[in-house]
């Protein structure tokens, strides 16, 4: 990828340009985009291999960038938003009780029939912190 962008900036901006780094290769870069030696109708000239490997350089796109990072950042706050909900609701919210025996509620006053999970014990509060919520 640097050589390839070396060679586009020399090109590009008709070797006007100054070296960034001689190690592991040369760099050129040109003196800037407001430059008078950039030159946008030079690309159609550049060697067909350099262009493609020009075109591929992460980040040439920004307005495609910007969307996949735009979704990523979302995905991400909505996932945060659910991990402080279910913390919030799992750990916060629910009574604390000494025995998991003591944790049902019968839903439906039947032998056998619907329970609810209405309280937790400290330390099982503790293991759904660790293994669900981290």
């Amino acid at each position: 990828i640097r050589l390839a962008y070396s060679a586009y900036e020399q090109h590009m901006y008709q070797n006007h340009t100054w070296v960034v780094s001689y190690h592991p290769t040369v760099e050129h870069r040109g003196f800037g985009m407001l430059s008078e030696s950039f030159r946008p109708e030079l690309f159609s000239s550049l060697n067909p291999q350099v262009q493609n490997t020009v075109c591929r350089i992460p980040l040439t796109q920004p307005p495609f960038i910007f969307v996949v990072l735009l979704v990523w950042t979302l995905t991400c706050a909505a996932e945060l938003r659910a991990c402080r909900q279910m913390f919030d609701s799992l750990l916060l919210q629910t009574e604390r009780c000494q025995r998991m025996r003591d944790s049902l509620e019968d839903m439906d006053g039947k032998p056998g029939g619907e329970n609810v999970v209405a309280r937790l014990t400290p330390s099982m509060k503790g293991a759904l912190f660790c293994c669900v919520i981290l």
